[in-house]
């Protein structure tokens, strides 16, 4: 699977130089954006298409607007911006990786709706910290603010002389004023999701550092290539949170958290194997497309599912549509485990025994063979020391 790393930022920081050297470097490409702006000179004359940007008249853009075919878009000096949502599914569904330079809200709506499979990287002239010290309500002038505005007046150069025109004072000014006064409020809106918690990375791309910058990308590309879920051994756990009541039973309360954490989890990590679990994953926005993105990443679910939780069955039905292999432990009687979710649950068991070479009881650790039981800290439920049939309900 494909991940996506949306780069963003204010105007004048220096995004389209830096994208340019790390897809030169490798191993990201770039995807494109779609545009109605006519092509920059600097940008070469390549028909529709750029390294960055598909360009297309008004008409072609609403037209691909009205077929649903975009994720998100946006008006800036007078042109319309969108990112087409099929060239987003095709990298995500490929083996590459990709570069993404999007405007601020926009990459904020792409991670909510794709989850973990992008990752937002914020290009500043400072790090992290010194865009949280940022007074929006009362702007001085620190050192990020006369190094932006130093940008822009450049970048406003460069355009005047490609055009053989005269730069004058006055024009300089309005342009930079006229940047800055578009960009503060998505660069205030990026401060506060950072500050409520969202999953945003701040790159800093500091004066005549951009060697630096490139270095920093790269560290930031490794450890969310290391931590992707695709790329762990993991199990993970499907089963409700704290304390709940237990279903036909009004005076009995399950711990379901101590369940997790004294039972399960030491269980399966004791063969080396990473377990996890619905809160222990996400704190983002998008909390679904992280629990598929960990069901089809899991090497194998555990499923509890005593008294029937909803939640518990949407995430179960998920993983037998993937044909995930699961194993099933609830606190209920056999005649209360629904047939299809416990029929899969033991196909999957059998097909795991047979790969280890054994489809006898005995060797597998099963409480009816000479698996051993030991009782638990948790009401209702025994550990089972055999390697795939860990749990079972007190018979």
């Amino acid at each position: 699977m494909g991940h996506i790393f949306i780069v963003c930022g204010p105007p004048g920081v220096g995004k389209t130089t830096l994208l340019s050297e790390i897809v030169r470097q490798g191993p990201l490409k770039q995807l494109h954006r779609v545009t109605t702006r006519a092509p920059r000179p600097e940008e070469g004359d390549n028909g529709r298409f750029n390294p960055e940007y598909e360009f297309l008249s008004a008409e072609e853009f609403m037209g691909r607007l009205a077929e649903g075919k975009v994720a998100n878009f946006i008006e800036w000096n007078q042109n319309f911006y969108c990112t087409d949502v099929g060239n987003l599914e095709t990298a995500l569904n490929s083996s590459q990786d990709y570069v993404l330079h999007e405007d601020m809200p926009s990459a904020i709506h792409l991670k909510r709706r794709f989850g973990s499979r992008v990752t937002i990287i914020l290009l500043f002239t400072e790090d992290l910290d010194e865009l949280l010290r940022i007074q929006f309500a009362a702007i001085s002038r620190r050192d990020w603010l006369i190094e932006w505005e130093r940008r822009l007046g450049l970048k406003y150069a460069m355009a005047i002389e490609k055009k053989k025109g005269m730069v004058t004072a006055a024009e300089r000014e309005a342009y930079i004023k006229s940047k800055m006064r578009r960009a503060l409020p998505d660069l205030a809106f990026i401060a506060g999701r950072i500050k409520a918690g969202e999953d945003i990375r701040v790159m800093p791309n500091r004066k005549d550092r951009q060697v630096e910058a490139v270095e920093y990308f790269k560290s930031i590309y490794d450890e969310i290539k290391q931590n992707l879920v695709g790329h762990r051994n993991f199990a993970f756990v499907l089963m409700p949170f704290g304390d709940v009541r237990s279903d036909g039973k009004p005076t009995e309360v399950v711990n379901f958290d101590k369940l997790y954490y004294f039972v399960i989890k030491p269980a399966v990590e004791s063969e080396g194997i990473t377990c996890w679990r619905g809160d222990e994953i996400s704190k983002r926005p998008d909390v679904l497309q992280d629990v598929i993105d960990h069901i089809q990443g899991a090497q194998f679910i555990i499923a509890d599912i005593s008294g029937r939780n909803p939640n518990v069955f949407l995430e179960l039905g998920m993983c037998l549509h993937l044909n995930k292999d699961i194993i099933l432990i609830s606190r209920d009687e056999r005649d209360n485990v629904p047939f299809n979710a416990l029929k899969p649950a033991q196909d999957n068991i059998r097909r795991q025994l047979q790969r280890m070479g054994t489809t006898s009881r005995k060797d597998s650790g099963c409480p009816k063979g000479q698996g051993g039981w030991g009782s638990t800290a948790v009401s209702g439920y025994q550990a089972c020391s055999g390697k795939f049939c860990r749990f079972r309900r007190n018979q």
